[in-house]
Formats: structure tokens, sequence, C-alpha cells
């Protein structure tokens, strides 16, 4: 199996030095690309652990936006097979991911809704596919990234328009967990939550007269809030088109084996 891995990151250096060592240690894993969105901590320092790690660094980026760095990821992959892994999903050396997964033509895997483990629902941004069909369908939906979250629902949608079957990643299976980490990690670097405070205001207003507990809870109530704007605006149904047109069009500069530094040119 020839695996590429494609992750994305902004300001998530300290738990992506952890969890990708123990991707580097996967013998079917063949390279580790991960785009550094801006972040504040530089992230050079992460090729040296594994000759298989591809650094692809984008300058000037105010916020994060997930589904751009994954796709621009993905033009750069080699492989048959593309792994999306977050910043904070460790792959469990002791228990081999790829022996209990493999998807093929008509398959994919996800985490998402995947039942029966407390460490789980971190893990529903994972998906291990062919990347002949990641293309087909135009890979995450570059469209989205103001507002945090159900990017990686709306992949699955698509997925599913396609018609391949969607295999769950089985936490039983003990291959794959996430580090914890709070809500706020989830939101803090997204245009949204930075530059439209009045959602804030207004989540706030509702818990107060729920009763809720509105500093122990708020982070939450602005990422489901985030969710429920993405949800209405990019969810397809039967009979919708399974393809998206890619957004952005990138400057790619290979530095050496391991280096890229990109730029956008063009925005549609």
């Amino acid at each position: 199996m020839n695996v590429s891995v494609i992750s994305a990151c902004m300001n998530r250096v300290d738990p992506l030095s952890i969890s990708i060592s123990s991707w580097a240690q996967c013998d079917e894993i063949d390279e580790i690309i991960f785009v550094d969105w801006s972040s504040d901590k530089s992230s050079e320092h992460l090729t040296k652990i594994s000759p298989k790690i591809k650094r692809v660094y984008v300058p000037g980026e105010k916020y994060f936006n997930q589904p751009q760095p994954l796709n621009l990821a993905a033009s750069i992959a080699s492989g048959d097979y593309l792994l999306k892994l977050d910043s904070d999903t460790v792959l469990n050396p002791y228990f081999n991911f790829f022996d209990e997964f493999k998807p093929d033509g008509f398959s994919f895997y996800s985490g998402l809704y995947s039942p029966g483990h407390k460490c789980l629902r971190p893990i529903w941004g994972t998906l291990f596919l062919t990347k002949e069909n990641y293309h087909k369908i135009g890979g995450y939906n570059e469209n989205m990234g103001k507002f945090v979250a159900w990017e990686d629902d709306e992949i699955v949608n698509r997925l599913l328009l396609l018609g391949l079957e969607h295999r769950r990643i089985e936490a039983a299976k003990n291959t794959i967990f996430a580090m914890p980490h709070d809500n706020k990690k989830r939101i803090e670097n997204f245009e949204a939550y930075n530059e439209n405070k009045e959602i804030e205001k207004k989540v706030r207003s509702l818990m107060q007269k729920k009763g809720y507990d509105v500093e122990d809870n708020i982070d939450y109530a602005i990422l489901s809030h985030h969710t429920i704007q993405n949800t209405k605006k990019f969810k397809r149904y039967k009979g919708d088109s399974y393809y998206v047109e890619p957004v952005v069009d990138w400057n790619i500069t290979q530095l050496d084996e391991q280096n890229y530094v990109c730029q956008k040119i063009n925005t549609k």
C-alpha cells in the first residue's frame, strides 16, 4: 500500500510534533505532507524527525482554512492512497491501522459518527481513500473555511453522492486516537470567531436565558453555531453534484526534498 498522509495546521505545532512521530513509524506510509498555514511558531524542525516528512509553508495567512491547505497537500502527494489526519491524531504503534482499514476503488473510511469510545469523536476528521476518488470529487470544499467545522461531514456527503461505500473506523480496533484539547483550540484561528463577535453575543444571550453555565460551555456553543452555519449552506442531497471546483491556484516552490513554500496566485 502506497500511502500519503495529508495534514494541515495553524498554531498547532506542539501536538503535531508528537503525532507526526507516530505517523513516521508506519511502514505503509511513504510520505507525510503537512501544510503549515502561517503558524506563529516555526515548524521547520519537524522535517528532522523523518525523511518521509514534507513541510509545505504558506506565509501571510491571517486565518485558518482547512480545505485549502489539505487540497494543496493532496496536489503534491505521490501516493495512490490519501490518509487525512489532524494534527492531534496519533496512530497507535501497538495496533497497525493499515491491517484493519483498507479502502478500495468502491469505498472509503472515515471516523465520522463512528460509535464506541470517548476518544473517537475527535477523530471524526480522519479520512482514508484512494487519491483517484479524492480528485474525482474535487477534494475538500474550498468555499468553506470562514466558519469552523463540518468540512469533514461535507466531503463524506459528496463521497456518498459519488456512490462509494462509507466504512467506519472502529474505535474498538485501538489503532488510532486523539490527544485531548479544549474547544477554544478548535475555533480560535478561524475568521468568523475573530471578526464576527455578534455570534458570541447571540450565543451568550441564548445560554443565559436557558440557564446554562456560560463560561464553561461558551466555546462549545460557538463551535456548534459555526457547524450549523456550514451545514445550512453546504449540505447536498440526492441528485446534487458530488464535484466541487477548487477555488485557489498555487505557485509551488520546492526548496529541497522536504521543504516547499507556496503562494496563492489566483482565488476564483
